[in-house]
């Protein structure tokens, strides 16, 4: 039953909708205009009740300061880089991935998010940091994962999917500007081999062809990097790696590190040089050769890298091996890199 109280409930809804929606770019006579008032302080009050009772929030968000003496050291100790962000360092990992989070967002709505750019996302928190900093708005890109996961049947990670899908949701949930495929996950105790058969056979739909050709065109990658020898403290801020993934077909720590791997760059493991091995491909991925044409021979491409220092090995391994053109890092790690680049 209509109230009163209800009526004027629904009246500061529909004012701190307007509000909202113009991002508190509105005047206060346009919100009294939609009630059909003439004066202004009657929007001006709504306004004041919706903040005081909280219907009206304030997000606070972080602009880290950028490093410019470290971004330029970076840029010049790294041929293939051609651009850098360092924010400070922090003791606190997640902190340090928000702050991260911001710098990528504030870049990437400034030099990727451009008309019909075709962008490719990688997985992880990481990455979804930068996501959930980004505002919602239309945005005319086209976005596709840069490998193609199969999950099942719990979820420990922030698969591509994931993130191409809530960047989709902010971008203005467009039809045909978000692309993936699905596979089977992985079975215990399934062997690589059998793994690289079943890839063959995905391989003969088109859909899955037509995806994974599309991935090899992109304009932009924004990734983060998988630590093959994760430390305890990084588990500790996150709940699972590749590993997790890799562990159904016997594929442990040891074994990978054995096999000379040092972390992945979108699911695609290298080696402390930057190089890759048949043994290592367990994914349909974008692949190395795609991501070092792009980050080293085509100047208007560009391979974001962001990572830290639990990440150092696969870092210095995506430098070394130029599979990177910009990189979003801390300031010791920045630090760091310059110092011990061999």
């Amino acid at each position: 039953m209509r109230n009163e109280q209800s009526d004027h409930l629904r009246k500061l809804l529909k004012a701190s909708h307007l509000y909202c929606k113009a991002k508190g770019e509105i005047s206060y006579r346009k919100i009294a205009k939609a009630f059909d008032q003439n004066y202004a302080n009657y929007g001006k009050r709504l306004i004041e009740e919706s903040k005081l009772q909280g219907i009206i929030t304030f997000e606070y968000k972080y602009h880290p300061p950028r490093l410019a003496g470290l971004e330029y050291a970076l840029v010049q100790t790294f041929s293939a880089l051609r651009d850098a962000i360092v924010t400070p360092s922090t003791e606190d990992y997640e902190f340090q991935r928000r702050l991260w989070g911001e710098a990528a967002a504030e870049y990437f709505d400034k030099e990727i998010a451009l008309p019909k750019t075709k962008v490719g996302l990688s997985g992880g928190n990481t990455l979804y940091e930068m996501i959930a900093a980004l505002p919602e708005k239309d945005r005319d890109i086209i976005l596709y994962p840069t490998a193609i996961i199969g999950r099942g049947p719990t979820v420990a990670h922030v698969d591509p999917i994931a993130n191409v899908t809530l960047l989709w949701a902010k971008s203005g949930r467009k039809a045909d500007r978000a692309h993936y495929v699905t596979v089977l996950p992985f079975e215990k105790g399934q062997l690589v081999q059998d793994v690289r058969k079943e890839y063959k056979q995905f391989l003969k739909r088109a859909k899955v062809q037509a995806v994974l050709e599309e991935m090899k065109s992109l304009d932009a990658v924004v990734t983060s990097l998988g630590p093959a020898n994760a430390s305890a403290e990084y588990m500790k801020y996150t709940h699972s790696t590749t590993l997790g993934l890799l562990k159904e077909m016997g594929i442990t720590k040891e074994k990978l590190l054995a096999m000379g791997a040092v972390g992945d760059i979108c699911y695609c493991y290298l080696k402390e040089d930057g190089s890759t091995s048949p043994d290592l491909d367990f994914f349909l991925t974008l692949g190395r050769e795609t991501l070092v044409e792009m980050a080293s021979k085509y100047p208007h491409k560009k391979v974001v890298v962001i990572a830290g220092k639990h990440k150092m090995d696969p870092l210095r391994a995506v430098l070394k091996g130029r599979l990177c053109s910009v990189l979003i890092t801390d300031e010791l790690t920045a630090e760091e890199l310059v110092r011990n680049f061999k």
